[in-house]
């Protein structure tokens, strides 16, 4: 797969259905409890080869395991395997919604796979934890347009879900980042290292994602709130001052807590001591 904002990946296809580097001594696994598979290309091959790992997987390791996953690539039959092995846990990139976005990400025709890989995936609800969605958040090119369709798509897919929500970084030698560059988007490309992708920008549209990301929130709120009206509105000059006034209040209260919290704790050490 090829993308604009990431690494490019080959995948052979032919690879090992299964396989250990041989000079890693069976003893150097015996502290192992738990195994993420960190491919994005990892479905990037057919049911059934999928289907011979998860077997020799449980036959031969038979430990939990998380799988990083693309839309393009899943099937009901691949995930059924890869419960049966142990995965409990799966992850998905989404990035985006909006056709304008998928375009520049080089993900086009991509919605129709991420609400048919989001359905499959809910078919296992009850043999999985929610499965985490990434997106990205804080790109200078995405407009509240592009915001207001990803909240809709979000809207449309089976919940429960987790958002795994990441600002964007401009890695120098994507494409991405010489667009950046060449548009005055990028100005210090040291800058671009130091940056990390939790640092998000304290704006309205980031405010609804995270609303999302909280299970108990009725799907009616979350429309309106991510209602385009709305999210026009508090992305303008006077909305973004109040998500900031708001923001700033809540991480005073947090900081009050924590240092309160401090204090007994210091407290109950003195007596314990004492």
């Amino acid at each position: 797969f090829m993308g604009t904002y990431a690494d490019y990946y080959y995948l052979p296809a032919d690879r090992h259905v299964f396989a250990v580097p041989p000079e890693l001594p069976d003893e150097a696994l015996g502290f192992v409890n738990y195994v993420w598979i960190c491919d994005d290309c990892f479905l990037a091959t057919s049911d059934r080869k999928i289907q011979e790992f998860s077997q020799r997987y449980k036959a031969e390791v038979d430990l939990p395991f998380a799988c990083l996953v693309s839309p393009y690539t899943v099937s009901e039959p691949k995930i059924a395997a890869l419960v049966d092995a142990g995965m409990n846990d799966i992850q998905m990139g989404i990035q985006a919604s909006s056709e304008r976005m998928l375009k520049i990400y080089q993900r086009d025709k991509i919605n129709a796979k991420v609400r048919e890989s989001a359905a499959i995936l809910n078919k296992f609800r009850d043999r999985l934890p929610p499965p985490k969605y990434d997106f990205i958040l804080d790109n200078p090119y995405e407009t509240t347009d592009d915001y207001i369709a990803t909240f809709k798509l979000l809207l449309d897919l089976p919940r429960p879900y987790c958002l795994n929500l990441f600002s964007m970084l401009f890695y120098p030698g994507m494409k991405l980042h010489a667009d950046a560059e060449r548009d005055g988007m990028v100005k210090d490309r040291v800058a671009s290292y130091r940056k990390r992708f939790d640092q998000k920008r304290t704006v309205y549209v980031n405010v609804v994602f995270g609303m999302f990301n909280l299970g108990f929130v009725p799907r009616p709120l979350l429309r309106l709130l991510a209602s385009t009206p709305v999210v026009k509105a508090m992305s303008g000059r006077t909305g973004s001052a109040i998500v900031k006034f708001v923001w700033g209040v809540v991480r005073k209260r947090r900081a009050g807590s924590q240092r309160a919290r401090g204090k007994k704790s210091n407290r109950a050490s003195r007596v314990t001591h004492e």
